[in-house]
């Protein structure tokens, strides 16, 4: 079985995840579980976009409106399709975080759809 990580930072950054990203993910490389580890992002040009979208003041209520926008929610789920569809080593997603939703399928249909 091969699994590919999906997560809303780099994976293999120490500082993703409060550290622990690298750590769990190369953990899962030696043991040969991981197909790859993706950051999920959206293009510079739409992440500005909504973060123009969802300003508010104050700031910290800004970051708030950006980060549970639904427009960002949609536009990283596109992303993790896309990522899906380039990975058909993978036999299964393990998705780390909650600003995006892999698609409950089967890759086989996936990779038939794309």
């Amino acid at each position: 079985m091969k699994l590919l990580g999906l997560i809303p930072e780099p994976p293999f950054d120490p500082r993703s995840w409060s550290g622990s990203s690298v750590h769990f993910f190369r953990a899962l490389q030696r043991i040969d579980l991981l197909a790859d580890a993706c950051h999920v992002a959206v293009t510079p040009l739409t992440d500005l976009r909504q973060k123009a979208l969802a300003f508010g003041w104050p700031l910290p209520r800004w970051r708030e409106q950006y980060h549970s926008s639904v427009a960002r929610f949609r536009s990283l789920t596109r992303a993790v399709a896309t990522e899906i569809a380039r990975h058909p080593e993978a036999d299964a997603i393990l998705q780390i975080g909650a600003w995006f939703s892999a698609p409950v399928v089967n890759l086989t249909t996936l990779l038939q759809l794309s």
